[in-house]
């Protein structure tokens, strides 16, 4: 535990057994699981698929069974161009316009990501990206239905490195998500990402395991060698045109944002899901509202 946080703790005891819970969850997590999502988010997410009904579908579109391997899959560009130009012609239109889009982070007066609000109630094409063959592997990844649990996009913006070392502004250290771990994400670029767009990255659920095993402390202070936690040989980027995906477990693979480089920006819609009893419904984009799109 940090000195700042026993200082902290010494003048604010409840915030002291917040962290403390915190960081004994976040432990047991990597101890028992050999991920960072927290021992109760492991639980929960094991809970999730055993209350789930199972169907006989088998794992063989390729795709499902590389998702169930490494806990991600490279999809390409697998949707239609007409489908995503319209969705990135409506989007820039929100993400510009500060009453359809919020401030996501900013530091010192300075905004370094916004986001738009409610997306899902303004381009109904998201709809068009649950396509037959990305229901098909997330049922076999499943063996089960799903519903969508969130859907958001947001735009990244550079950040100089003098703020990047003072604060961490959008997910750009190596981390897994602390949420249950039955979810997958689905994430689509909404521009052109190249390296120097800070592109998502992403490694396995298998060398997550390895990382803990080694010692891997935390997204703030990792305990091990950037030549270890960054080798090329494990990371994929999310590089390529608009429409380029990856569908992915957040809090089993380890995953940060790259950071854009000056005058550069990156675009991202993220669709997450979770296994169902129920099929998902035709009209699942027109149901989402703030209420039922967070349980």
């Amino acid at each position: 535990m940090k000195r700042g946080y026993i200082k902290k703790g010494i003048k604010n005891p409840r915030n002291a057994l917040y962290v403390i819970r915190v960081n004994t969850d976040l432990y047991l997590g990597k101890k028992v699981f050999k991920n960072d999502a927290g021992f109760a988010h492991n639980i929960h997410g094991t809970l999730t698929n055993l209350k789930t009904k199972k169907n006989t579908i088998n794992s063989n579109h390729p795709k499902a069974s590389e998702l169930n391997i490494k806990g991600y899959t490279t999809l390409g560009t697998p949707f239609e161009s007409s489908t995503i130009e319209k969705i990135v012609t409506k989007y820039n239109y929100l993400i510009e316009d500060n009453n359809e889009s919020s401030i996501r982070t900013e530091f010192e007066g300075i905004v370094y990501s916004r986001m738009v609000n409610q997306i899902y109630k303004k381009i109904p094409e998201i709809a068009e990206l649950i396509t037959d063959e990305i229901s098909t592997i997330i049922k076999q990844h499943y063996r089960s239905d799903f519903q969508v649990h969130h859907v958001l996009a947001w735009r990244n913006h550079h950040v100089p490195p003098e703020v990047v070392a003072k604060k961490e502004l959008f997910a750009s250290h190596w981390h897994c998500d602390g949420r249950d771990t039955s979810r997958i994400t689905l994430f689509v670029n909404l521009s052109d990402v190249t390296e120097e767009h800070g592109p998502l990255h992403v490694q396995s659920k298998e060398r997550t395991k390895e990382l803990i095993k080694l010692g891997f402390g935390g997204r703030h202070q990792y305990n091990l060698s950037m030549e270890i936690v960054e080798d090329p040989k494990y990371v994929i980027k999310n590089i390529g045109p608009p429409g380029t995906a990856v569908l992915c477990n957040p809090q089993l693979c380890f995953h940060r944002a790259g950071i854009p480089r000056p005058s550069k920006i990156r675009d991202m819609l993220e669709i997450r899901f979770k296994p169902s009893n129920e099929p998902l419904p035709q009209n699942w984009l027109q149901l989402t509202d703030e209420a039922n799109i967070a349980k």
